[in-house]
């Protein structure tokens, strides 16, 4: 009986074994990310390859977008910009016209304008400018409709010199007509290397036919 009591305070006494989890070993070590970081150098470096990648990515796109904006916003501007100096003067209008104006052959050019403004029973009288515009190319009025007409050899030349033309036109008429002409009813038509002055109704026809820019003509009282 004794052994048996012995043996059962034996039993109860002693500690039992405890379950071992087979899902982590003994020597198991819980790793973060910052250990792995501070463990290996080439992870630190493939971070910071993407930190650059991601930072250049964003920096390109922002660059993009701001001069895709200024496009915009340049385009924006000129068209403000064009608009506005039509409106400024409505008596200026614009056209693209059906045919290109024969500006290398001062014959067609002639026969071009009788179409709309009348024959030129007078017959038309060539006027050699280059001493006073060394960019034209030819030059010629008709006295019977009081139409003129100017080419020039590059567009530079027609800007530069098509100041002038428009600031002499109305005297030029007046005085190869021989007689004063009425300014208020005088158009200037002009192109990228020509340019035609004559009354409002013609110059319309005209423009119709060649396009180009319509304006009234500046004012003797002006200059």
């Amino acid at each position: 009986m004794k052994e048996d009591s012995d043996h059962h305070g034996n039993q109860t006494g002693s500690p039992r074994p405890q379950a071992r989890n087979d899902s982590q070993p003994n020597n198991a070590r819980i790793y973060n990310v910052n250990d792995l970081r501070r463990q290996s150098p080439e992870a630190q470096r493939m971070v910071r390859r993407h930190k650059s990648f991601v930072v250049s990515a964003i920096v390109v796109i922002v660059v993009v977008a701001l001069i895709a904006v200024a496009l915009v916003v340049s385009l924006q501007t000129l068209k403000r910009n064009t608009n506005s100096a039509a409106g400024n003067n409505p008596d200026i209008s614009v056209l693209k016209g059906k045919t290109k104006a024969p500006e290398g052959d001062p014959a067609q050019m002639k026969q071009s304008i009788e179409k709309v403004a009348g024959t030129c029973s007078k017959g038309w009288m060539d006027v050699d400018v280059s001493g006073e515009l060394a960019g034209a190319s030819a030059a010629s009025f008709c006295a019977s409709t009081q139409v003129a007409f100017i080419t020039f050899q590059t567009k530079a030349a027609a800007s530069m010199d098509g100041d002038m033309v428009r600031s002499q036109a109305h005297n030029l008429i007046s005085q190869y007509a021989g007689s004063k002409v009425d300014e208020k009813n005088l158009r200037i038509l002009s192109n990228d290397l020509w340019m035609a002055v004559g009354n409002a109704k013609a110059m319309k026809a005209l423009q119709q036919q060649w396009g180009g820019k319509l304006e009234p003509i500046e004012s003797s009282s002006e200059q």
